[in-house]
């Protein structure tokens, strides 16, 4: 077995750390939203921490990948690059781009932490269809 084969291996070893903790933050800004702004800081430190995790997912998912063919793939590796991305795009706004925005700050968190943890949630059913056979929730948006 070569060492990229044995890397590879562990893609679902680290597969659930970016959904728990984009399920994480997404209750941190929920709690935020509701009043509770301690939960703020622990939000930022969450999000740094998801995107830490994408990426060893992303590279040993592209090393599995090659054990399947492009078609049963397709739609979970680009919906990881896509998270990945839109991560990327809202830790700049959360960081960076808020600080100009304030009186929007707590509004667009919610929604961004939203809009990440419905696309993870996807990529992650897309990856169950892989390993595991037919998904009633994709089912209902990509009839096969």
């Amino acid at each position: 077995m070569t060492i990229e084969l044995l890397f590879g291996k562990f893609h679902p070893v680290f597969v659930h750390f970016p959904i728990v903790l984009t399920s994480l933050l997404f209750i941190c800004d929920i709690m935020v939203v509701f009043g509770k702004y301690e939960f703020e800081k622990f939000g930022d430190f969450v999000l740094l921490l998801t995107i830490i995790f994408f990426i060893p997912t992303i590279a040993t998912g592209f090393i599995t990948s090659f054990s399947y063919s492009v078609e049963e793939v397709f739609w979970h590796q680009w919906m990881a690059v896509i998270s990945f991305l839109f991560a990327l795009i809202f830790c700049l706004w959360r960081f960076h781009l808020s600080k100009k925005h304030l009186h929007k700050k707590m509004k667009l968190n919610f929604l961004f932490s939203f809009i990440l943890f419905i696309l993870i949630s996807i990529t992650g059913d897309l990856g169950g269809v892989i390993t595991h056979g037919i998904s009633p929730f994709i089912n209902l948006f990509w009839p096969t």
